[in-house]
């Protein structure tokens, strides 16, 4: 009966052992189950997060203001004004003056348009219920400014005229 008695024994500290285990694994499918369900909901998917690029600039202390002339074409010329108004002019055709109004763009992916990606400031610049966007790169030292258009119709490249102002600037 001994022998008996340690086969019970044995088989029921198996069987305890066995169902430890099954609510152990039980209890472990549960705690994966749980931690799934928490990083579904509430760790956002990569593609769902916008990564802005915010740029904010003083205007009235920024580099761009101020009169600048054509690389490519020394008739035309463009002032940006710390008030936010853009002035483009062309030598020998007043009908070409386009006055507007300018700004930097803090959002590119809050924007109704497309724009591609870029490193640089954005400058919007409305003419006319015309809206372009510029990125902006600056070279020797300031000097030398070019604007691309963001929308892939090429690039604009001036230099800077020192002491030239819409108040001071003379007829061409």
């Amino acid at each position: 009966m001994g022998a008996f008695c340690t086969i019970l024994f044995i088989e029921l500290v198996i069987d305890k052992i066995i169902m430890n285990n099954k609510i152990f694994s039980i209890l472990v499918v549960i705690l994966a189950l749980v931690a799934g369900h928490y990083l579904v909901t509430n760790i956002p998917d990569r593609a769902d997060i916008e990564e802005t690029t915010e740029v904010v600039v003083d205007i009235s202390a920024d580099k761009v203001v101020g009169f600048w002339r054509s690389i490519e074409d020394s008739k035309f010329t463009r002032e940006f004004l710390t008030d936010g108004t853009i002035i483009d002019k062309y030598n020998g055709d007043d009908s070409a003056t386009s006055i507007g109004v300018w700004s930097y763009v803090e959002d590119l992916k809050a924007l109704p348009t497309e724009l591609p990606e870029t490193d640089s400031p954005v400058i919007k610049a409305v003419f006319n219920e015309e809206t372009f966007y510029f990125g902006v790169v600056f070279e020797n030292s300031g000097e030398n400014l070019s604007l691309s258009y963001l929308n892939g119709n090429g690039i604009l490249n001036f230099v800077r005229e020192v002491g030239v102002s819409k108040d001071t600037q003379t007829e061409f």
